[in-house]
């Protein structure tokens, strides 16, 4: 009794093993080709004719064979017969390159699982096949997009594109950075990127402290100068960008150096020519006008100010538009308090101020009214003391850059010592002014005693 219940029980799981064989067999959505050892097909699945476009009757009986492309039916039978005298399962994704033939004759990439099957003492083999088209595409178009920005950054000879590792080691080296830095790749890979910076700038660890920054705030942006392998300095503009993995883990850093040299010997050049126009024109409005001149020279703007800092009223700045060509007889003067004005906030921190739009709480009225949007403002510092602020703006929003702040600040240092020359010069002048009056006084002074005494000298003789 007992064992006729197990005997029942292993037929009713055989018969259910069956039964579940057959659902998959015919719901899956992948190709199930079943073959015998000569290679004819005895069975199909429904996903078959879908795939291949060939109705049950057709398959049945046929070689399978009749599923391969023409270009590679004469070597088939051979692999056929290597796996048949010898066969074992074969899971998909072994990197073969497979295709298969559609009805119409139209070809198709494909990945196939092979599996030996015993039926009714009959050997057969059960032929899983994936069409993995859309699979391939993605591949070819990630290869291509690839290849594409591999060609970009090899061939962007006048841009150093390299990578790092999260501890600043050079990780890749395209021609632009050849070009720009004098190192091959196979000096500089592996080599730390400091290497690039002064001595000065990697004694207070600035290379470190721009890794730093660019993990924490996921890029960093500078200009500054750099070191070639002959020795030489340029005038460098960087960008480091944190580069992390799908769970955050840093990963590295990608880099992108510009040689700004040439900008930079023009802004210099320019502040040059600012500082000789001013010189020239002893007239306070001239000064202002070449001021403005040559800052809209260096930074296309719409409107700008200076602010000045007046010790004698510590909470107020005097705040001077500057005659653009556009309005050159309306600049005004106005007072702003130091508390709760951008100028202010400026000139108390002695920090620069990039606002990429501007509203009536953030800036003056006049500002606003002139329609202005966007807005810088850099301290006017001279040699450690700050005097009071520079404004620059636009009637478009977003349009100042770290770049602008950098010019800008340029710029201020040598208006500030312009204009402390300029008060210099006019107290000085102010100052002899009075000491000649004072001169002239004490001389009338003078005469007029030794008139007097000639004429008591007279009378009393």
């Amino acid at each position: 009794m007992g064992r006729m219940s197990t005997d029942l029980v292993k037929r009713d799981a055989s018969e259910h093993a069956l039964a579940l064989f057959q659902e998959v067999f015919i719901a899956s959505p992948d190709a199930i080709v079943v073959t015998d050892k000569a290679g004819r097909i005895t069975a199909v699945n429904p996903a078959s004719g879908r795939l291949f476009g060939y109705r049950e009757s057709e398959l049945i009986g046929s070689l399978v064979e009749i599923l391969i492309p023409e270009r590679l039916r004469a070597s088939h039978p051979g692999h056929r017969g290597i796996y048949t005298a010898s066969p074992g399962a074969r899971p998909m994704g072994t990197g073969l390159e497979l295709y298969g033939r559609r009805k119409d004759g139209s070809e198709f990439p494909v990945d196939i699982m092979l599996s030996p099957v015993e039926t009714s003492g009959e050997q057969s083999i059960l032929t899983v096949v994936r069409d993995i088209t859309e699979r391939k595409q993605a591949e070819m178009a990630l290869r291509h997009s690839e290849q594409r920005f591999r060609l970009l950054v090899e061939g962007a000879r006048d841009y150093a594109i390299f990578m790092l590792d999260p501890q600043g080691r050079i990780a890749t080296w395209n021609i632009g950075a050849e070009r720009l830095k004098g190192y091959s790749a196979e000096e500089i890979i592996g080599q730390h990127f400091s290497r690039f910076y002064p001595q000065e700038a990697i004694d207070r660890g600035k290379p470190e402290h721009e890794l730093e920054v660019a993990a924490a705030e996921g890029r960093f942006e500078d200009e500054g100068w750099r070191i070639r392998k002959d020795g030489s300095r340029f005038w460098a503009n960087v960008i480091i960008t944190a580069m992390r993995g799908e769970d955050g883990q840093l990963l590295g850093f990608s880099k992108v150096t510009r040689d700004f040299t040439d900008r930079k010997s023009a802004e210099e050049s320019l502040v040059l020519e600012l500082s000789k126009a001013v010189l020239t024109n002893p007239d306070i409005r001239q000064m202002l006008v070449a001021i403005e001149a040559s800052i809209q020279r260096l930074i296309p703007h719409d409107y700008a100010t200076i602010a000045l800092h007046d010790p004698g009223r510590p909470d107020q700045l005097l705040v001077q538009e500057l005659p653009s060509a556009r309005s050159p007889g309306n600049a005004q003067e106005m007072t702003l308090p130091v508390e709760g004005t951008p100028e202010g906030w400026v000139f108390t921190h002695q920090e620069p101020l990039l606002m990429a739009q501007l509203d009536e709480q953030k800036a003056p009225r006049l500002q606003i009214a002139g329609g202005i949007q966007s807005g810088c403002w850099v301290p006017l510092n001279c040699r450690g003391e700050v005097i009071g602020t520079l404004f620059v703006g636009t009637q478009h929003e977003a349009v100042f850059e770290q770049r602008h702040v950098e010019t800008l600040l340029q710029a201020a240092s040598q208006i500030a010592g312009i204009i402390q020359i300029d008060q210099s010069f006019r107290r000085t002048v102010q100052l002899s002014s009075k000491l000649k009056e004072e001169k002239r006084y004490l001389e009338e002074e003078l005469r007029t005693d030794i008139t007097l005494k000639k004429s008591w000298a007279k009378a009393v003789a």
